[in-house]
């Protein structure tokens, strides 16, 4: 008795697949091998709070975000481990990543397409060398490609489970406490899901996406008002911020002047760019006393009033310091890590110059514009526009809220920058190759006005 057709078909599809993960995990093991681990100056912080007992204050809300400190702390006390475990969990991540693209596609010709493209994006040396450091980048990075997973599954349908509402939120809630940072996009992301509340519909499981996000939020900036916290994730970097940003533009020191920041005193700005390591020291004299007391209390908020009612100084370093936010930068490269692309397919995939990430990316969105104009949207082309619109705010937060190490700090800016428009663009394809499939839904996504679709309820 002979099989079906479409069985043997099935099954040679699920063969391609299967294949491609294995090449695609062999390639991420060879690239892996052979590197060095190699440990920073913050890597011993996220160790200590790893050490703390898992019913302490200093573990969930001490020096450091508890995401990446417990990811060390399930694992054996070696580094061989931790940095195998950031590689396991880097594969798995953009595995499904890409799996839940090739399922977002309709047009069957391209799914298999979608699914490599992802996989052959996370091989740049942007993305895989930061699996043998111990610090953050690895599990930040991995989470990002694990959220817009969950997001896409998310809007995939037009009635979501409460399974995949509950995925959102777990993923959101390792990834916001990788990095204080992450916080910001899901606050804009909030606003942007309450906005979708107020569409018609049934609005359950959409109330409960939305609670969800304000209580992670709430509870990364709850984490960082102990004292264990204070110190190393806010006072330090909004004290450094303050001598290099602050005080180095002239507009915005009559600002915080305004709202209340002393008179800067000579000392301070004899030591502007090193203001953070004066802060961490020994009493200066009473007046900079004084005046770091204010930048301890005040900065911050100050700082965000600024950015809020600034909005083109909040954007404009998004530009003019590129090659600081945008592009690839040379360091953190461990020893023996090789290129894990050919130069030509990384450029296509991963493209370097930021003026070329860009570029593509205002064409992909360009793209966009036509298609949705042409009532041929997809509820999941949300996800990548709302990704690059949400990088704005996360950059002018890199750029104004640390000016120390900015290149690493905004590796997610980076890298979403340039995975957002080839999700985009591979979504744009699928409707050209099949829009008859997105005339048929009648709630699909009309992104500039926040049309989403109608009918998530758990």
């Amino acid at each position: 008795m002979t099989r079906p057709a479409t069985s043997g078909r099935a099954t040679r599809v699920r063969t391609s697949y299967g294949l491609m993960a294995v090449l695609y995990v062999s390639l991420r093991v060879a690239g892996f091998v052979a590197v060095a681990v190699v440990r920073f100056r913050d890597s011993t912080s996220y160790l200590d709070v790893a050490r703390e007992p898992l019913s302490s204050k200093a573990f969930f809300a001490g020096a450091r975000p508890w995401a990446v400190p417990l990811f060390y702390k399930v694992l054996p006390d070696s580094d061989a481990y931790r940095t195998a475990g950031q590689l396991v969990v880097s594969v798995l991540c953009w595995l499904a990543l890409a799996t839940v693209t090739a399922r977002c596609v309709r047009d069957e010709r391209l799914q298999f397409v979608a699914f490599a493209v992802v996989l052959v994006f996370s091989l740049s040396s942007s993305i895989t060398r930061w699996d043998t450091l111990i610090l953050s980048e690895s599990l930040a990075v991995s989470l990002t490609a694990a959220v817009i997973a969950t997001w896409l599954a998310l809007l995939r349908v037009a009635r979501p489970s409460a399974v995949s509402i509950a995925a959102v939120l777990v993923v959101t809630l390792l990834w916001t406490f990788a990095r204080d940072t992450n916080a910001v996009p899901v606050v804009f992301v909030a606003l942007l899901v309450l906005v979708w509340v107020t569409r018609p519909g049934p609005r359950r499981g959409r109330i409960v996406l939305l609670t969800g996000l304000v209580v992670i939020a709430g509870a990364s900036w709850a984490s960082t008002t102990t004292a264990g916290a204070s110190l190393r994730r806010v006072q330090r970097p909004i004290t450094g911020a303050v001598g290099v940003r602050v005080l180095g533009n002239r507009g915005m020191t009559a600002y915080f002047r305004h709202h209340g920041m002393p008179e800067p005193t000579p000392r301070v700005r004899a030591n502007a760019a090193r203001l953070k390591g004066i802060a961490g020291g020994p009493s200066t004299d009473p007046a900079t006393e004084v005046f770091l007391d204010w930048v301890r209390t005040h900065a911050r908020t100050t700082l965000g009033l600024y950015l809020v009612t600034h909005p083109r100084a909040a954007t404009l370093p998004l530009f003019t310091e590129r090659a600081t936010l945008v592009d690839e930068s040379p360091g953190y490269l461990p020893p023996g890590a090789r290129p894990g692309l050919p130069p030509v397919l990384r450029s296509i995939v991963y493209p370097g110059p930021g003026v070329a990430a860009f570029a593509g990316a205002g064409g992909v969105l360009l793209a966009g514009i036509a298609v949705i104009r042409g009532s041929r949207a997809r509820r999941v082309m949300a996800v990548p526009v709302l990704s690059l619109l949400v990088l704005i705010p996360y950059a002018s937060l890199i750029w104004y809220g640390d000016a120390f190490d900015v290149p690493r700090h905004a590796i997610l800016v980076k890298i979403v920058l340039r995975l957002s428009p080839l999700l985009l663009g591979v979504f744009l394809i699928d409707a050209e190759l099949d829009p008859s499939s997105a005339s048929t839904q009648s709630d699909s996504v009309k992104v500039g006005q926040c049309t989403m679709s109608p009918g998530v309820d758990a």
